[in-house]
């Protein structure tokens, strides 16, 4: 499978815009733009799609809790935010703080990993947002499946919602660029590259 990324020039050959269009304006573009500006912040946008949902997600279900009480509720569940960011002076791979009105979860990540490792440790983060967000707080899953759970076994429970997270991310490229198979990877290369970049990462513990 070509998992080679095709450049500007390679993508317009298929529309009739390409006769008009100088190849060096888009390499220039690509260079200049795409490459410079686009992919830095893509590259540390990371996960943002599945970061989004699961904000969606919290924010729905505590509209949903708040409405079945009393106009005297003093939990705000108007807003929920999830923020990342990077940490040069972190001594493990992340950390998650929260705000006192749990309107707010910042993961923390650890600058000197890699990119890999950075998505690999964020999606474990989400895992536990998952966890302590989106299952615990929600009223219509029984939390006895979870709360019996060790502390090991959360973090096993983290890194088997991380692997789905990689997974979806790596299916959410797969269909959006089918001809062109851009970033996929089947889930026994995905869970391998989890473990060992999540070793990794934890080294810096």
């Amino acid at each position: 499978m070509d998992n080679e990324k095709h450049s500007l020039n390679e993508l317009c050959k298929n529309l009739k815009i390409c006769k008009s269009l100088k190849k060096e304006f888009l390499d220039n573009l690509e260079s200049n733009f795409f490459s410079s500006i686009f992919s830095k912040y893509i590259e540390a946008s990371y996960l943002s799609h599945w970061k989004s949902t699961i904000e969606s997600v919290i924010l729905q279900n505590r509209r949903e809790k708040n409405c079945t009480k009393t106009s005297h509720s003093t939990n705000n569940y108007s807003s929920y935010k999830i923020i990342i960011i990077e940490k040069k002076d972190l001594d493990v791979p992340a950390l998650i703080l929260t705000d006192e009105n749990l309107s707010l979860d910042t993961i923390h990540v650890n600058a000197a990993m890699n990119t890999s490792e950075k998505r690999v440790t964020i999606a474990h983060e989400l895992g536990h947002i998952i966890i302590n967000r989106c299952l615990l707080e929600n009223e219509n899953f029984n939390s006895e499946d979870i709360t019996h759970l060790s502390e090991e076994e959360r973090e096993e429970l983290a890194t088997l919602f991380s692997y789905y997270i990689i997974e979806d991310r790596s299916h959410f490229y797969k269909k959006i660029s089918q001809k062109h198979s851009l970033f996929y990877k089947d889930i026994e290369k995905i869970i391998k590259e989890i473990n060992i970049n999540y070793k990794n990462s934890n080294k810096l513990s």
